[in-house]
């Protein structure tokens, strides 16, 4: 379960981001989500789950996939919006629950691709999210992780988790690409193939659907300001553009699969890369691994 300071900034911060998260075009870029589709390899007969689904983005480009897509999410207000999606949609293949990602819900191996979009670095133990992740799918199947990963320089990456934590309080920390990797293989999985995109946003686009708290919007490193030497890189300091990294990680249990995007949103930018990775569950089960 998450812990009770975490778990009510996510409710807070997700009851009120709901209807702007949900309509922001990055988080409903159909190429992302194309490429998020592609690289889990769905099929016809998979039964997926959509782990911290939001609004059902990820669910509904599924369902056009899957056999069946479940999704579950701490709030209810994101819930609500899922469902309204996939009823505009016309998705009949689709569920949504409200509840916790540690434990999920459900038995061991009842998914064959258990997938999550941007929602690990709001964990504050996002490798026991992945085991529960591995847990419920099914061997031979696929497990998918999507989100930033920052830069592998640990100053870069610092300044980049504490942007994010002060326009969004609900955000703990996104991790590099290496220790990505690092969840699936302590997780009991392969190696990860790693793909790069790009998504496109702006600073102002990204408060305006995220509640700081009292004058952490007009902090610095969250909104640009006239000075190069108030960014945390100069060099980058030179338009009102943010860049975020986003990963993106497949994971199967028979065929090693592994994207990465990358997000960025122009030349003033922090480095936070988009890693996928995937990688084939094995019949044999160990310990953090299903």
């Amino acid at each position: 379960m998450a812990e009770p300071d975490n778990r009510q900034a996510i409710l807070d911060q997700f009851t009120r981001q709901a209807v702007p998260f949900s309509t922001a075009p990055g988080i409903r870029d159909e190429e992302a989500l194309r490429l998020l589709v592609t690289a889990s390899g769905v099929g016809p007969a998979d039964i997926v789950l959509d782990v911290a689904c939001g609004p059902g983005l990820v669910a509904g480009a599924f369902a056009r996939a899957a056999r069946h897509v479940t999704g579950i999410d701490l709030t209810p207000a994101m819930i609500e919006r899922a469902r309204v999606h996939a009823h505009e949609q016309g998705f009949d293949n689709v569920t949504f629950t409200v509840g916790d990602v540690q434990p999920l819900p459900y038995g061991a191996g009842a998914f064959s691709l258990v997938v999550s979009r941007f929602a690990f670095h709001h964990f504050p133990d996002p490798g026991a999210v992945l085991r529960e992740m591995v847990r419920v799918c099914a061997p031979g199947g696929r497990v998918v992780v999507a989100d930033a990963a920052v830069s592998p320089h640990p100053a870069r990456a610092a300044a980049y988790n504490r942007m994010e934590k002060l326009r969004d309080p609900s955000h703990v920390r996104a991790l590099s690409l290496a220790e990505l990797a690092g969840l699936f293989e302590r997780a009991g999985l392969p190696v990860p193939v790693v793909t790069r995109c790009e998504l496109r946003g702006e600073v102002e686009s990204l408060l305006s659907r995220s509640f700081p708290g009292p004058g952490d919007a007009d902090a610095e490193n969250v909104r640009p300001r006239s000075s190069p030497a108030r960014y945390s890189n100069p060099a980058d300091a030179r338009s009102g553009t943010v860049s975020r990294r986003r990963s993106v990680a497949p994971g199967r249990r028979r065929k090693p699969t592994c994207s990465t995007s990358t997000r960025r949103c122009g030349p003033w930018s922090w480095s936070s890369t988009c890693a996928g990775t995937a990688a084939n569950r094995q019949t044999r089960r160990t310990t953090g691994a299903a």
